[in-house]
């Protein structure tokens, strides 16, 4: 017998390549998911991962790419396994692309390493889950994601080649197997290039099956009755947030009948939430982040949550009872001993005063609560009803035949009979007090256009009618206000007038010019102040010089001293808009200056201007001339012998 001996495989024995494969399409279509094949903004990367089923133990993967500059020569990577898992395949062929391009650092290809490889692994998962469904659907699974970085984007995805048959001009009879990658997949392993989407086999006349069977109840009836059960019961149903870590229960309430004419809502049930726990005792990670969930939950129904302004008191904190309050309003538990109630919408009592019996509705509804028959209870409501509308009617009559006794019968005017209400003899109604003066022969029209062709209106006494004479008092009041706005804004556009013609008035200008003649003056007294606080050192120092040599201290010295000094008072200039903004408005929009202006700033004493020596500056103030006319008064002087 014969023992044979084999030598045991090192670590990272077994290989396999990777490398680059570039693929180019000459569709002109880059609209939607076609956006891989452009080259010009954007480059795409479709990983090929190695199919198990292939009895190879030649592993070659490829990075399907439409950058032609990335090189294509295979790279060979180890691994422990003949086969190597698809996380690792990943892992290596992203080594391989960042080890390649350019443009991200190395920071970035660490910070998103992990991400990226999680998304191409989701994405694998997901072609693979839309390409074996067998649904009769057109619905699309896009096999690559997007990722930018600055002004650069990428698209990553899952290789899935296109399959279709494709003829070359050149050889009409050759025909070879479509490898351009393909932008998304579709049920029955549908997927096509940009080039061979047309071919695609697409469904059409959709439609989504009905279920017919009776077991599928869901009418009102039968959750009616699922509601009266559990209220029945007193079932309480606990509720745990694995995501917020807490946890309540939820029963149900039924309201009462007698209660159904107070209320507008005649709601028959109500959802109660109580008995609230938080689980985040312990300080694991998951239990960090969900207070942090929990918390942020808070902060939205306690601060932002209904895009309502923050109602905060002084010290920048809210109270208990407003937390309280919008808790209710957004049906929302934070507290242990706090509880809220949420109407059902769905189930409610008929409308009227009387009270309905079980038999009116087709489905169980809570029963009376009081001791009375049912039948007696309906008869008393129907007696305390009429007897009431019978004794507003008689009280009407009697205030309606005591008032057309004291008054002729041809003045058609209302008579104010209560403190809230009066009754307009005209129209027979009772009329609100604030919305009286309103009520005029003109009627409330249905719509504008019926309001032009003098059309259809409401009939006085209905809830449109009503509203429509709110609008029209909402309408007076609205101009009454800005009627006392425009008053109020014309009284001090006056008193501003006013003020402006008197300072103008005082510097012997217009309105119009003395804002520009005040900001002059005040750029020219800042700039004044600021040359006067720099050349001041420098004329006390030279004082101070011609001091010591007067005194014959120090002559040679001081003489040096004062004769760098007076060099320095040779160079001292200082720019004027290098104190003063020259975007001010007074130098961006001076204008041209009216003849009326220019007559009220004339000065006919004002002496002539003395010309600077030094002709090359070019912005130069010229001061205002005077007129050549002379006055009576210069030719007195000019009389003089």
């Amino acid at each position: 017998m014969v023992f044979t001996f084999q030598k045991p495989i090192p670590l990272g024995k077994f290989s396999f390549d990777v490398s680059f494969h570039k693929f180019h399409v000459t569709k002109p279509n880059r609209a939607g998911c076609n956006k891989i094949y452009e080259i010009r903004r954007s480059k795409s990367f479709f990983f090929e991962l190695a199919d198990p089923s292939a009895n190879t133990n030649d592993i070659h993967l490829k990075i399907h790419t439409n950058d032609y500059h990335m090189k294509s020569t295979p790279i060979s990577y180890s691994s422990t396994c003949s086969f190597p898992n698809l996380r690792f395949q990943i892992s290596k062929m992203l080594q391989h692309f960042f080890s390649h391009q350019k443009v991200i650092p190395r920071s970035i290809q660490k910070k998103y390493f992990n991400l990226i490889r999680s998304k191409l692994l989701n994405r694998y998962f997901l072609v693979n889950s839309r390409a074996d469904k067998v649904t009769l659907r057109n619905s699309q699974t896009k096999t690559f994601f997007n990722f930018s970085y600055k002004r650069y984007r990428f698209y990553f995805g899952i290789f899935t080649p296109c399959n279709f048959s494709t003829t070359y001009n050149f050889e009409p009879k050759h025909t070879q197997i479509c490898r351009v990658p393909s932008p998304y997949i579709m049920s029955h392993n549908r997927r096509a290039c940009v080039s061979h989407q047309k071919n695609l086999d697409i469904f059409h006349n959709i439609k989504k099956p009905t279920l017919l069977s009776d077991d599928n109840i869901n009418n009102k009836q039968f959750h009616a009755t699922l509601i009266h059960k559990r209220w029945q019961h007193r079932t309480n149903k606990h509720v745990h947030s694995t995501r917020l870590g807490i946890s309540y229960d939820v029963s149900y309430l039924a309201n009462d009948q007698h209660s159904v004419p107070i209320h507008i809502e005649r709601r028959m049930y109500q959802k109660r939430f109580n008995n609230f726990r938080s689980h985040h005792s312990d300080s694991s990670k998951r239990s960090k982040k969900q207070k942090s969930r929990f918390q942020r939950a808070c902060r939205s129904v306690f601060y932002n949550r209904g895009h309502k302004k923050k109602k905060l008191l002084r010290n920048g904190l809210v109270t208990l009872d407003e937390k309280l309050h919008r808790a209710r309003q957004h049906r929302f538990l934070f507290l242990p001993s706090q509880h809220i109630n949420k109407p059902v919408q769905h189930l409610r009592y008929y409308k009227g005063l009387m009270l309905r019996l079980a038999e009116d509705y087709n489905f169980p509804i809570p029963p009376e609560r009081s001791r009375r028959p049912v039948g007696a209870v309906r008869a008393i409501t129907v007696l305390r009803m009429t007897q009431d509308r019978l004794s507003r009617q008689r009280s009407r009559d009697i205030l309606l035949s005591t008032s057309h006794t004291h008054s002729p019968a041809t003045t058609p005017q209302p008579i104010l009979l209560k403190e809230e209400e009066t009754w307009h003899e005209k129209l027979g109604i009772w009329i609100p007090n604030d919305l009286l003066p309103y009520v005029t022969d003109e009627p409330v029209y249905i719509s504008k256009r019926q309001a032009k062709i003098k059309g259809q209106h409401f009939s006085p006494g209905c809830g449109f009618w009503f509203d429509g004479i709110r609008k029209r008092k909402e309408a007076h009041e609205l101009a009454v206000r800005q009627q006392k706005e425009h008053e109020a804004w014309e009284v001090k556009r006056r008193a501003q007038e006013e003020e402006l013609s008197a300072r103008a008035k005082l510097w012997g200008t217009s309105s119009n010019r003395i804002e520009y003649r005040e900001d002059m003056c005040k750029d020219l007294t800042k700039f004044q102040d600021h040359f006067h606080k720099k050349i001041t050192p420098l004329a006390d120092r030279r004082s101070v010089l011609h001091n010591r040599l007067t005194q014959g201290k120090n002559v040679y010295k001081t003489n040096k001293q004062l004769l760098q000094l007076e060099q320095e008072l040779g160079r001292f200039n200082i720019d004027y808009f290098s104190v003063i903004d020259d975007n001010s408005p007074q130098y961006r929009y001076k204008g041209h200056t009216s003849d009326d202006t220019k007559q009220l700033e004339l000065r006919p004493h004002k002496r002539p201007p003395i010309l600077p020596a030094y002709t090359d500056r070019h912005n130069i103030e010229i001061k205002k001339l005077r007129l050549d006319i002379m006055s009576p008064e210069d030719s007195k002087v000019f009389a003089l012998p």
